[in-house]
Parts: C-alpha cells; structure tokens; sequence
C-alpha cells in the first residue's frame, strides 16, 4: 500500500480509499488545497449522486491537473438558459438529476477549457471511476464507455469524431462532461 498525500491509501490491486481526515500517517504532506475544492465546487456538487461525487474526490486527490466542479445539479431554468447558449443540446441532460459533472481545468486560478489539461483530468476521474467500479460516459467520447477503455483520452475523441464524421453527422465534444450512463 502506497500512502498519497496523508489521505489516499493505494491498493496493490489498483483501488483506493481515503483515510479519515483526523488519521496520523508517516506522511505529512498536506494534499493541494484544490484537492478539497473550493466554495463553488462544493456548492456544485450539492444533490449529486454519492458515488459520482466519491469519483470525482478521488480524482481531484490523485489528478496533476487542478480542476473544479463547474456544474454539477442543474435546474431546469439553468439547463434552459445553456440551450439557449448552446452550450447544451438537450432538456433530457443528466445534469438535472444530479447523475452528470462538468470538472474543468483551472490555470493561474481560470476555468480554461483546454484539452491537455482536460486529457489529465479525464485519466484521474477514468482511473478514480475504476477503482470505485462505478461506470462513466465521458463527452469527448459519447459513443462509448469511459471506463471501459484504456486508450488515450485524445484516441477516444478522436475516434468518436471521426465516426460522427462516417455518419455525416457533427460530433458535440464537451470534455469536462461526465456522467453516469442509464
């Protein structure tokens, strides 16, 4: 067992679990202060499915990348606006039912949607969703199941594009979504 930051105890299996917070361990390195997410984080993850939640903990514990939760539960009034935007195409988002999270990067302390950044994201919540046995649908790769694939974030995508593309059909990437299939 590989002990992370004081809190994440590694398994020689690959699987995870976080110490309580009064535990003492050998290491007393504090986890980054991302890594228990800031005020809108938590805000956003209110009403979120407790293992969806559990994942994206333990992705923030283990990912290089700093990433906050930009949305989690929304309501119908928000989801509305964002059509609107057409920063969403559905009424039907898992959003609404807390079963989605959007994690985007934070660089120099802003949102930056931008990919290298997201492909570390997507690695962590990918690995952290594993380690929970927890299934997950990524929106750079709606096509298929995060978590049941190992290639590349960027291979994913692009291979969802390209069979959008076969089906002459425009992909809609949106990389910081994930979700919990139905």
């Amino acid at each position: 067992m590989k002990d992370l930051y004081g809190r994440v105890v590694f398994a020689e299996d690959g699987g995870f679990s976080f110490l309580p917070a009064d535990t003492q361990t050998a290491n007393t390195q504090e986890l980054p202060s991302w890594g228990y997410f800031n005020q809108h984080s938590q805000n956003e993850m209110q009403g979120v499915d407790s293992q969806l939640v559990q994942v994206v903990k333990a992705a923030a514990a283990i990912c290089a990348q700093e990433f906050g939760v930009h949305d989690g539960l929304r309501t119908l009034a928000e989801q509305q606006k964002l059509i609107a935007s057409g920063a969403s195409r559905t009424m039907k988002s898992k959003h609404l039912k807390g079963r989605a999270v959007d994690l985007v990067p934070l660089v120099n302390g802003k949102w930056r949607w931008e990919w290298e950044p997201i492909y570390i994201i997507v690695d962590a919540v990918r690995t952290a969703a594993q380690a929970e046995k927890l299934t997950l649908v990524w929106g750079g790769a709606w096509h298929t199941t995060l978590t049941d694939r190992s290639e590349p974030p960027e291979d994913l995508l692009n291979e969802y594009g390209a069979l959008r593309r076969s089906q002459g059909r425009k992909p809609f990437f949106d990389g910081a979504h994930f979700e919990l299939p139905d």
